[in-house]
């Protein structure tokens, strides 16, 4: 079965950055594919960026999720658009029953799957599988989609950000995109934050927690692991941070082996 291929100048578009060589070849594909009735499968991850890889081949398609496995064939059943944009395609394990029912209303599917489908049907459904690879392989894809998602949630927040905002910065890829955009927005605000924000903050936490599981001691380790840890970032000294904070540094270093001990 054929795959994606071949270059493209970087792009973002609908949020789909195409800056490695994957993404240029996978978008690259999408405008190819825009114009051609042809069956689609686009592979990877969570968060990798199928969705608006899919729009970009059918913007104005209707999306089908499949949560359920029988209420989507309910509602695929009743379709009369000529496109449809299929998410979650990897819930479908009645491949039979799609295959046969796609052929009747003679549809254009775009399908979406968090898993590789090593099925033989696949094949005969889709003429076309793009993979894409999870974020952690797209080095390139990275830094932009961050600063994408930066600029958004400067928008949507109303906030503002600092110019070193990268700096020290450890993007959280573990569900690729979608953690990316999270760890951007959280750390948006808490840059913004206030000091009557950061009681409004513990309060909350405190309010979901408290419980006679955890005593007062316990939270106030919290307070003594944030401070230490911000300390040691900033200063880099276990001496420097003890001279600050009043402590000796036994005291310090014993202080620092309780919270490993209790968190």
């Amino acid at each position: 079965m054929p795959e994606a291929a071949v270059a493209e100048p970087d792009v973002v578009a609908k949020g789909f950055i195409a800056k490695s060589e994957a993404s240029k070849r996978a978008l690259k594909s999408a405008n190819i594919l825009k114009s051609l009735k042809i069956d689609i499968l686009i592979e990877g991850e969570e968060g990798v960026g199928k969705m608006s890889l899919a729009r970009i081949i059918a913007p104005a398609a209707l999306v089908v999720d499949v949560e359920e496995e029988e209420k989507f064939f309910e509602i695929f059943y009743n379709i009369n658009d000529e496109v449809v944009i299929i998410k979650n395609f990897h819930k479908i394990l009645d491949l039979d029953r799609f295959y046969r029912l796609k052929e009747h209303k003679n549809l254009r599917v775009i399908a979406t799957s968090n898993k590789k489908i090593d099925k033989n049907l696949i094949d005969k459904i889709f003429g076309i599988r793009i993979y894409l690879p999870p974020l952690k392989e797209r080095e390139e894809d990275i830094l932009p989609l961050a600063k994408f998602y930066l600029k958004e949630a400067k928008e949507v927040l109303l906030l503002p950000s600092n110019d070193n905002f990268f700096e020290n910065f450890t993007p959280d890829l573990s569900l690729n995109g979608k953690s990316l955009k999270k760890s951007i927005y959280k750390k948006l605000l808490i840059e913004n934050m206030q000091e009557e924000d950061v009681v409004l903050v513990l309060e909350n936490y405190f309010e979901r927690n408290l419980d006679e599981k955890r005593d007062y001691r316990y939270f106030l380790t919290l307070f003594d692991l944030a401070i230490i840890k911000a300390g040691l970032k900033k200063f880099k000294s276990q001496l420097k941070l003890s001279k600050i904070l009043g402590l000796n540094r036994n005291t310090l270093r014993k202080k620092i082996n309780e919270i490993e001990n209790l968190l």
